[in-house]
């Protein structure tokens, strides 16, 4: 790889796992760029790595069981309701709300704020607010850190997307089980 961070990106869930830059594939999607396939279930890490990542990768063949430094460019919540999803829209919009709050120089255009496609949404707030640096144990301080957020909402959210190399559906791509498209709001 030739940027100093990046993700990894595949095609279905099971697809083989590629390191590329996350920000250029993120865009390249949100913009629907007519070099994406957009008709193909595309997937993206939520974490970035370093080149100790890109090694695991090449020797083990999977990301599976790697347990090095991460870090992100933006951080996910991700607001589920198995059945209600007017409901996960009414704690998106409250979870929004506080966030704005509490950083009071976000604009909500500097988010990136999605319907995923299956039960829910997808907040993503921008790494620069608070400076994250890449470690071994940043998954877990990231997850406490939407967890106090989403607290202080009053907002479930799924923590099941701080694991280490979770994808993360990518925009304007269809789910596979619901066929809807995750889309930006």
């Amino acid at each position: 790889m030739t940027t100093e961070t990046f993700g990894f990106w595949c095609e279905g869930k099971n697809g083989k796992r590629r390191p590329v830059d996350r920000a250029a594939i993120l865009r390249a999607h949100a913009a629907a760029d007519p070099q994406i396939n957009l008709a193909v279930e595309a997937f993206t890490s939520h974490f970035t790595f370093t080149a100790e990542f890109d090694d695991y990768l090449k020797e083990y063949g999977t990301e599976a069981d790697y347990a090095g430094s991460c870090c992100v460019d933006f951080l996910i919540f991700d607001v589920d309701r198995e059945i209600d999803v007017e409901a996960a829209l009414v704690d998106t919009r409250r979870l929004v709300h506080s966030i704005l709050s509490r950083y009071e120089s976000l604009e909500t255009e500097n988010m990136l704020i999605f319907v995923s496609g299956g039960k829910g949404f997808h907040v993503g707030l921008p790494a620069p607010l608070w400076s994250p640096v890449h470690s071994v144990d940043f998954p877990a301080v990231a997850r406490r850190f939407c967890e106090t957020h989403a607290e202080r909402a009053g907002v479930k959210i799924d923590t099941g997307v701080y694991s280490r190399t979770r994808l993360m559906r990518l925009p304007n791509t269809r789910h596979s089980k619901t066929g809807l498209y995750k889309r930006r709001i």
